[in-house]
Parts: structure tokens; C-alpha cells; sequence
């Protein structure tokens, strides 16, 4: 039962782990790209339309961060795919007296909530986003057409923000309620070796 635990607790934290850090490194990475792109002022020469201008250090940002952020979405699904069954087997091998119990439903919980975002986020919102921002640029040289398509990415975008910023709390609020995971307490019956006659 120890080994078994051992063996879970280290796959459960090394998952953890690469999904934060892979989620973290995203959140330091993308500013940091828009900053060096628009000061090396990277240009497209897919989109090269007059009509976006100084947008162009944009347009090669986004489409930089945008192919991170989907790599990203593959790294958690895979992660929140791999933590379910040790999850469960933490249901069996660890403590769960008390508020530890509370603390396993929450942790399920999360995952739950993790996995929503996620689905939502691959099925529905990103080929959204990617649909309204493709649409933007090809018609970037008539404003009448544009700038609907340009407000609807940019609320799109403010969206994925948003969801980024969820999935952070999520996995940090995994961390948090890991903290106390023990292994189960065992019961071990004692036994008694037959009383010796001890004379008076």
C-alpha cells in the first residue's frame, strides 16, 4: 500500500506540475513576444494588407502566441485526461478523515471545472476566435467589413483571457488543496503473546 501511494503521489505531482509550469510559462512568454516583435517591428508577408498598417508587429505576435496557446491546450488536456485516474486512486490510498474529505471533493471538483474549460475551449471558443481574427485580416482593406469582424475577435480575445486567467486559479487551487494529502491510516491488530505464569 505504501509503494502504491509513493508511485501515485509522484505521478499525480509531476502532472501538476508540468500543467502549471506549462500554463505559467505561457502567461510570462506572451507579453514578452508582443514586446520583442513590435521592436524588431516583424512584419507578415501573408497579411501585408495597407489597410493594417502598424498592426502588422501585431498580426505576427498574435499568430505566435495564438500557435502557443493551442500547443498549451493539447499540454493540459493531457493532463487533466492523466490525472483523473490517479484521482481516483487517491480515493482509496490517502486520508480522507475529517476535512480531508472535503478537501478530495474540491479537488475533484476543480477538475471538473478544468475539464469544462478546456472542452469549451477546443470545441466552441478557439476555432471561434481564429474564424472572426482570419476574417479581420483578409478584410482588413474595407473598414465597412473589418471592424465588425475585428470587434468580434477582440471580445473573443478578452474571452480567452479570461478562461486563461480560470484555468490559472484552477490549477493553483489544485496545488493549495493537495497540500494535505496523507496516506490512509492502517489498523494494525496487536497481538499478545500467551501471559507467562508469574509466581507470587
Amino acid at each position: 500500500m505504501t509503494l502504491l501511494y509513493q508511485v501515485v503521489q509522484i505521478l499525480y505531482w509531476l502532472d501538476l506540475s508540468i500543467w502549471l509550469g506549462s500554463t505559467v510559462f505561457l502567461a510570462v512568454a506572451a507579453p514578452v513576444i508582443f514586446r520583442v516583435v513590435r521592436r524588431l517591428e516583424v512584419r507578415s508577408g501573408v497579411y501585408s494588407d495597407p489597410g493594417l498598417r502598424d498592426e502588422q508587429t501585431a498580426v505576427v505576435a498574435g499568430e505566435i502566441v495564438g500557435t502557443l496557446l493551442a500547443r498549451l491546450g493539447q499540454i493540459q488536456m493531457v493532463c487533466v485526461i492523466a490525472m483523473l485516474p490517479l484521482m481516483l486512486a487517491q480515493l482509496f490510498l490517502v486520508n480522507l478523515e475529517g476535512s480531508n474529505f472535503m478537501a478530495a471533493m474540491l479537488r475533484l471538483a476543480l477538475w471538473a471545472g478544468a475539464l469544462a474549460v478546456l472542452f469549451y475551449e477546443w470545441r466552441w471558443h478557439y476555432p471561434r476566435t481564429w474564424e472572426q481574427r482570419k476574417r479581420f485580416l483578409e478584410e482588413a482593406g474595407d473598414p465597412d467589413r473589418a471592424n465588425p469582424a475585428r470587434a468580434e475577435f477582440e471580445r473573443e480575445h478578452r474571452r480567452s483571457e479570461q478562461l486563461f486567467m480560470a484555468m490559472i486559479c484552477i490549477v493553483i487551487g489544485l496545488v493549495m488543496l493537495s497540500a494535505n494529502i496523507t496516506p490512509r491510516l492502517t489498523t494494525v491488530s496487536a497481538t499478545f503473546s500467551p501471559e507467562t505464569s508469574v509466581d507470587r
